[in-house]
């Protein structure tokens, strides 16, 4: 199964990293110098996480959170503790994690940060499927898709239509299946995200073949192995497969 992200791109976005929210005082020089440093911190943090390095990127997320409770930055005070949820949740360690989603939740609502808010509802989501509450983890992606998409936060209604679709999957829902995947597709296409529509594209694309919908089977097997070339060599290796496998065969006389 694809790795989920999990406010994984939004972390590094303009939004999320600035200094200053609604909610919070214009903030003098020396604020902005502190800020520019939690900014710093929360961004290395990324970094480290996606490299693999946890603990690095925990120490990153801790020492942003004392500065940013330190010095009143409440937004990114909600970013260092959705990161510390982040990693967490990639540890497998699920509860922790909600405990730390739980406060970005909060930040999110008190700053009306809308793409941290997203997010956590993205993670509240995955947090509790993992735990084996589906009910309320379909509640929180179904939540956070609505927001998403109104808001256009494209790679977060991206990857929880992904989340929906593996939910689908294992109802045997081919059809719902499908359609979350095309979504998810669509999503990551518009957000230039690679990984979530390459995999998704492929996932769509297997769907479509196993209806026998070989055409757009096809179609959709020569996009994502198109993404595959420029990113990803498994992406490409597999999409090439169901390429074979789809290829319109000729009509006979």
């Amino acid at each position: 199964m694809v790795d989920v992200r999990l406010g994984l791109t939004a972390h590094g976005a303009a939004g999320g990293m600035a200094g200053g929210s609604t909610g919070e005082p214009r903030p003098v020089p020396q604020q902005e110098e502190h800020r520019r440093e939690i900014a710093r911190l929360l961004e290395q943090g990324r970094q480290e996480r996606e490299a693999g390095a946890l603990e690095r990127a925990e120490d990153c997320y801790w020492s942003a959170l004392d500065l940013a409770i330190q010095y009143g930055s409440r937004r990114q005070e909600g970013w260092a503790w959705d990161g510390l949820g982040s990693c967490r949740a990639r540890q497998g360690d699920h509860g922790m994690a909600l405990r730390f989603f739980t406060p970005a939740d909060r930040l999110a609502d008190e700053t009306g940060d809308t793409p941290l808010k997203v997010w956590c509802l993205h993670n509240f989501g995955f947090c509790h499927r993992e735990r084996g509450d589906v009910p309320l983890a379909q509640d929180y992606f179904e939540q956070c898709v609505e927001m998403a998409e109104a808001n256009k936060c494209h790679e977060a209604a991206g990857w929880t239509y992904h989340q929906l679709a593996e939910l689908a999957r294992a109802e045997s829902d081919a059809r719902r299946e499908q359609q979350h995947y095309a979504a998810a597709a669509q999503a990551g296409l518009a957000s230039g995200d690679d990984t979530l529509a390459g995999w998704s594209l492929f996932h769509a694309a297997r769907c479509a073949e196993a209806s026998g919908d070989l055409f757009t089977a096809n179609k959709q097997y020569t996009h994502a192995a198109k993404i595959g070339t420029r990113s990803n060599p498994e992406m490409l290796r597999q999409a090439t497969e169901g390429l074979a496998r789809t290829i319109p065969q000729p009509a006979s006389d």
